[in-house]
């Protein structure tokens, strides 16, 4: 994924972030650009965590896999969305 048009001095926190761009490499792109920037307790919120979207599925399965002691909870929410909480904070 070509992430040169990516702000390289962001340094906002997030306590919320939605991501729904359908296809492995956007999203993989997204959850790797974000993770650094989420506060404890912040919520991801994914879309297109289905089937018919394999590729987005695939992006969001090697996150978690690679992330999984950073969150405390991970909700498949059985209508194309997940939901992952970060540990910690008081959201």
């Amino acid at each position: 994924m070509d992430t040169s048009d990516l702000p390289k001095d962001f340094d906002t926190k997030l306590d919320f972030i939605h991501i729904d761009l359908d296809l492995h490499d956007p999203v993989k792109g997204a959850l790797d650009f974000v993770h650094p920037l989420l506060n404890p307790g912040a919520i991801l919120l994914i879309d297109d965590y289905v089937s018919t979207w394999p590729g987005a599925m695939k992006a969001v399965n090697q996150y978690i896999e690679s992330n999984q002691n950073s969150f405390t909870s991970i909700i498949n929410h059985c209508n194309g969305l997940i939901s992952l909480r970060k540990k910690g904070g008081t959201l």
